[in-house]
């Protein structure tokens, strides 16, 4: 069969048809031919569209709808669970680094653990400060298995200062690394503190007391009731103060603990950071405990 060509009305014509001017050689020849063997040769026949009746639609349509949904519900509690993870132990997430030191008070540990906080961030205070380190000493001293952490932004701890409200987080975040130690979940607490600490631990032990969580005792030295809302604190609480104190004068501290008919134990002499007087402050807390 001879090749086709195409007149300008688009029907085809073969090679008799060329115009007797036109030269072709074998090589056209062939070419052409082998283009008209392509263009002659049939297509495949389409598969045929399966046409379902409407009962199947419905029924095609439902299963895949149910099977779309057991696996949403399956995804939903699979976040569920992983939501109850982070509000039962919240330490297990990365959400924060924060600095601490734990002391182990060896086999006379007793059954409870301790936390002391420091004072004010912004006007050097870490969980090195002498009266933090005073607190926690005395109380390895006492056999308490003790920690004692930095706030957001001292030391390796992550985040910025946030006036005493996202402090509480910290705090929260290491009493609940303490109670995820072994055989520490459900142990009473000592909280030690001192100064701008005792404004944000008063807040978390009086959430603490609402939860129904134990806590033993309480230490607040330096109490900062003349520059922020402490919260109200257990009657066996421990109020120690500095006499001459000029940053948190003890009247402040007086009228703090008047309406809570809280003992106040002055130490003569002494100014806010206890300037050899840490001394009488370690033998106050050891008499305490007798």
């Amino acid at each position: 069969m001879g090749p086709i060509a195409h007149r300008p009305d688009g029907s085809r014509r073969r090679p008799q048809d060329v115009p007797p001017d036109t030269a072709l050689t074998d090589t056209h020849r062939d070419i052409f031919e082998r283009i008209a063997s392509l263009l002659d040769t049939a297509r495949d026949a389409a598969e045929p569209v399966v046409r379902l009746d409407p009962f199947t639609r419905l029924g095609l349509g439902t299963f895949s709808f149910f099977e779309h949904l057991y696996d949403g519900v399956g995804m939903l509690g699979r976040v569920v669970l992983d939501l109850f993870s982070i509000v039962r132990k919240p330490q297990l997430m990365p959400w924060k680094e924060i600095s601490a030191n734990g002391y182990n008070a060896g086999t006379q540990a007793r059954p409870i653990t301790a936390l002391v906080a420091h004072p004010h961030p912004l006007f050097g205070g870490t969980m090195d400060n002498k009266v933090a380190q005073t607190l926690a000493r005395t109380l390895v001293q006492l056999n308490y298995v003790t920690y004692r952490a930095n706030f957001r932004c001292v030391g390796e701890t992550q985040g910025e200062h946030d006036a005493g409200i996202g402090e509480r987080d910290d705090l929260r975040a290491v009493l609940d690394h303490m109670r995820a130690e072994a055989g520490q979940g459900d142990l009473p607490l000592v909280l030690a503190v001192f100064s701008f600490g005792t404004f944000v631990l008063s807040h978390v032990a009086q959430k603490l007391r609402e939860e129904g969580q134990a806590i033993e005792r309480m230490v607040f030295v330096g109490t900062a009731a003349s520059r922020w809302e402490v919260a109200p604190v257990p009657e066996n609480t421990l109020v120690i103060h500095g006499e001459t104190d000029d940053t948190v004068p003890i009247q402040s501290v007086y009228d703090w603990a008047r309406p809570q008919e809280l003992p106040v134990v002055v130490i003569p002499g002494a100014e806010h950071f206890l300037h050899r007087k840490l001394h009488i402050l370690k033998w106050i807390i050891v008499d305490a405990w007798r």
